[in-house]
């Protein structure tokens, strides 16, 4: 299925979850907020979030200094 990374069009397994699009872009958990379709998910849901087609996705990283 398709969907949308921070506007980027990616194709993913079915049934994925928050948390495998996450795993899948060999990103750290801590440290990143993720939104779909402009909804945050709160990090102990994103086992359970299942994607669908053409979601838009936005994961966001913190970022350090000053």
């Amino acid at each position: 299925m398709n969907i949308f990374l921070n506007q980027e069009e990616i194709t993913i397994i079915d049934s994925s979850t928050v948390l495998d699009l996450v795993t899948l872009q060999n990103l750290q958990i801590s440290g990143i907020a993720v939104a779909v379709n402009n909804q945050i998910i709160k990090r102990d849901l994103w086992a359970t979030s299942l994607l669908e087609e053409a979601d838009r996705v936005t994961i966001i990283m913190a970022a350090f200094g000053g």
